[in-house]
This record gives structure tokens, C-alpha cells and sequence, in this order.
């Protein structure tokens, strides 16, 4: 009988555990959590994790929540059938280990994820993206992978020439990120790019991925109105350039997108894909 993740396989801290998951060769089934019918603030899924966030994690009677401390107890769990995440059979390999763990959770989760929220998160339930915090994290986030391209110019993986938890650990952000207009800090800095493309090439993660398709996403940008959005001439136009670039993209011609009328301006969001430079 497999372990229970409840949770959402687009929830960031929810795919950092199924990602180790799958790295272990793990069974395992997920159970959906319903956050549009607040299912994560009932009592039932409190009794789960009392902060009603996800994952929450069981294993027969044992009930964990906090995505780090279960990634830790998957990796040590099935330690026999996948590999060595954690290196505790040798106290300076898993020092540091942790250490790069902690780097991710102090240093890189708290630059990286503001710009993915702001750049994805709000364009998608119609908000207007706050760029000076965007640009405050992205200068933040490029100091840390300062440290990481020094890092990585001596050893293959952050914890050492071995991949290690703490390198799967940056999988969930990170694999939202290059969808945000800022994946050059990571294609500028070439060790660290490289070890991106490493990671994120792993059988793993790419199941792991599949299951977050950053295509419900969207950036938001506009553009003004030539006519007024009332003519339907007008309108007929824009939809004709939409169709136009969207014909180019053909692999987002599936992609949903949709628009918002204020004034004399119309807002088109679309998949973040299409905007891998310029502001969100």
C-alpha cells in the first residue's frame, strides 16, 4: 500500500515531495485538495496540517506536513530502493547537504518566489503584477545565483560532485520561473544554467513536471485601443493580430486567454510562455 499526499500536483511545496517521490521509485497516490471550495480550512484536512496549507503526508499512522521534513522522510524511507539523497552514511557529504537545504530554504525560496507570485499567480486571478517588488527579488535572486555559479564552478551539484535533496529541493519554483520573463538570470550564468538543465532533465522531474504545465498561467500586459473597444471593427482587428501571433505560437494555440475592458485600454493575458522578455 502506497503513502497519501494530499495536496495539488501544481502546488509548489505539494511537487517538491512528489518529486522525491518519484526519485525513490516510491508508490504513492494524491488526494486532491479542493483550495476554490476552501477543503484545505476544513476541519478534516486540518486534522492534516493544522496551518491549512499543502502537502500534508501519510504513511499507515503517521501524519507529516511541511514539504522539507517529508522529502526528508521519503528520502530516508526508500533509501534502499532509490538513491542516496541524503549522504548520512558520511557526516561531511550530508553537512552539507543540509547546508545547501537550508541555502535553498533561506536565501533562494525567499527571492525566487515573490517574482513567480507576482508574475504568474496575480496576472491569473486579474490582478496587476507589483513590479518594484518583482525588481527588489530579481536583483536579490541574482546575488544568490552569484553564490551558486561560484559553487558550482567546483563541484557538479550544490552538496557536492553527487546529486543530492538539495538540489531536487529547487525543483518547484524553479521550473515556474523560466516561465516568468527572468529566466536569463539562469541562461546568463552558464554553470548554473547547466545545472537547471541537468536537474530538470532527470526522469523524475520530468514526471513530476508534466503535472505542472505553466500554460494555465498568464503575464499580462496592454495595449491601447486605436478605436473605440465598443466598434466592433475594431475589435475584429485585435482579434485578427491575436490570432496572427498566436498562429506563430502554434504550440499555445490551445492555450486559454482572455480580456478585460477598462476605459480605453484593453488587457490581454496571455500564456506566460509568450513573454520571455519584458516587464509582466
Amino acid at each position: 500500500m502506497g503513502v497519501k499526499v494530499y495536496g495539488s500536483t501544481m502546488s509548489t511545496c505539494t511537487a517538491r515531495v512528489i518529486s522525491t517521490l518519484e526519485e525513490m521509485g516510491a508508490e504513492y497516490d494524491v488526494v486532491p485538495i479542493d483550495f476554490a471550495a476552501g477543503e484545505h480550512k476544513q476541519p478534516a484536512h486540518l486534522a492534516r496540517n493544522p496551518f491549512g496549507q499543502v502537502p500534508a503526508f501519510e504513511d499507515g499512522d503517521l501524519m507529516l506536513f511541511e514539504s522539507r521534513a517529508i522529502a526528508r522522510y521519503v528520502a530516508r524511507k526508500y533509501k534502499s530502493s532509490g538513491p542516496d539523497l541524503l549522504r548520512e552514511g558520511n557526516l561531511g557529504e550530508s553537512a552539507m547537504v543540509d547546508l545547501w537545504l537550508e541555502v535553498e530554504s533561506q536565501q533562494y525560496n525567499p527571492a525566487i518566489a515573490p517574482i513567480v507570485y507576482q508574475c504568474l499567480m496575480i496576472p491569473m486571478r486579474g490582478g496587476v503584477a507589483d513590479q518594484k517588488l518583482i525588481d527588489a527579488n530579481v536583483e536579490k535572486l541574482g546575488k544568490v545565483l552569484d553564490v551558486y555559479e561560484d559553487r558550482l564552478s567546483r563541484t557538479k551539484y550544490l552538496a557536492g560532485d553527487f546529486f543530492s535533496l538539495a538540489d531536487l529541493s529547487h525543483l518547484p519554483y524553479t521550473h515556474y520561473f523560466m516561465a516568468t520573463p527572468y529566466a536569463s538570470l539562469f541562461e546568463s550564468r552558464p554553470r548554473v544554467k547547466a545545472w537547471w538543465e541537468d536537474l530538470s532533465s532527470r526522469p523524475a522531474v520530468r514526471k513530476t513536471t508534466a503535472a505542472m504545465p505553466t500554460s494555465r498561467f498568464c503575464s499580462c500586459f496592454s495595449v491601447p485601443v486605436l478605436v473605440s473597444p465598443g466598434s466592433i471593427e475594431g475589435l475584429c482587428w485585435f482579434f485578427q493580430i491575436i490570432c496572427w501571433i498566436y498562429e506563430i505560437n502554434r504550440s499555445f494555440l490551445n492555450a486559454a486567454f482572455k480580456l478585460l475592458f477598462f476605459a480605453n485600454l484593453i488587457y490581454v493575458c496571455v500564456p506566460s510562455e509568450m513573454l520571455k522578455q519584458g516587464p509582466c
